[in-house]
């Protein structure tokens, strides 16, 4: 994204609650220049919090945040899902989602996308690292949820967004091309992305998945 006013960053943080907090009071001593963080309390749903001030201690149940509000620091942290990054063409609106197949499933972008003033056709999108298709395995309940939430014109776009896995009823789910058909189909077409795999890049992304660890990748959106 290279509207005026925006900022975005993506912090990778080692695999210990520990250091999860000294990276997040790293990043606000280092690149925020003392401004407060609202961060959410992500369940994987589709709630999105409006931020107005930033409340400390509060952290609402949401998987997206979304501001007009200059220096409101919105920030999520995912640990292979999806950090997708919005802004109006203006830089006037923005916001932060938390998407992995549940909160894509359940519709936490669209509901993001509600909050904008901005037509989708003035909005502008940006993919952060996530898991890529080469590793992100899934059920078949997961695709047979996709196919069934599919519209006759993204039904095919969506069948082809997972490959059979190794395993029998295993398959590998493309989550950033999910995602962008259901923008596409909310009418935002102005995407761009990382195509970044957290799970392939050890030096630079922590991922759930290949280091059964916890810990986070913290990214932040605000606009000066």
């Amino acid at each position: 994204m290279n509207n005026k006013g925006l900022i975005k960053a993506d912090w990778s943080v080692p695999a210990n609650i520990g250091a999860v907090v000294a990276t997040n009071q790293r990043a606000a001593n280092e690149l925020l220049q003392q401004k407060n963080v609202q961060w959410v309390q992500q369940v994987h749903g589709k709630n999105v919090y409006k931020l107005d001030s930033v409340v400390e201690n509060l952290k609402p149940k949401a998987d997206a945040i979304y501001t007009q509000v200059p220096n409101m620091v919105c920030g999520i942290h995912t640990a292979d899902c999806l950090p997708v990054f919005f802004s109006d063409q203006k830089g006037c609106e923005i916001a932060v989602a938390h998407a992995g197949w549940r909160g894509l499933a359940a519709g936490v972008l669209e509901n993001t996308l509600e909050c904008f003033k901005a037509q989708g056709d003035q909005i502008t999108v940006w993919f952060g690292p996530a898991i890529g298709p080469c590793h992100f395995e899934v059920g078949e309940e997961v695709r047979d949820l996709y196919l069934q939430q599919a519209s006759s014109s993204t039904k095919a776009s969506t069948a082809s967004a997972f490959i059979p896995g190794i395993k029998s009823g295993k398959w590998m789910a493309d989550l950033y091309k999910l995602a962008q058909i259901r923008l596409n189909h909310a009418g935002v077409f102005n995407i761009s992305s990382s195509g970044l795999c957290t799970y392939c890049d050890s030096q630079n992304f922590y991922s759930y998945r290949r280091d059964k660890e916890t810990g986070r990748l913290s990214s932040l959106i605000w606009l000066n």
